[in-house]
């Protein structure tokens, strides 16, 4: 097993990849979020307590506001556009 510096530097080098591969199909992120919007949706008509409903879309929004950021950063530090651009 690696150690604690191998295996973060093996989490960046995997997420560097994945942003040049978005680079090229900008479409890939909008289909990840498509598919977190359906999983949110899924889960909050599930259970009908508006509040649960609720607590679950904040956290889809989080999640999809970190991926998004996650990929931009990998993008900028791989030079490449962000999409739309």
């Amino acid at each position: 097993m690696a150690d604690s510096k191998e295996a973060w530097e093996q989490v960046g080098e995997q997420f560097a990849a994945l942003g040049r591969r978005l680079r090229d199909t900008p479409e890939a992120l909008q289909g990840l979020a498509g598919a977190v919007d359906r999983i949110v949706d899924s889960v909050a008509e599930a259970v009908r307590d508006p509040e649960f409903q609720d607590d679950v879309r904040s956290a889809a929004r989080s999640l999809g506001e970190a991926l998004t950021a996650t990929v931009d950063e990998a993008r900028r530090r791989i030079g490449g556009p962000r999409p739309g651009e």
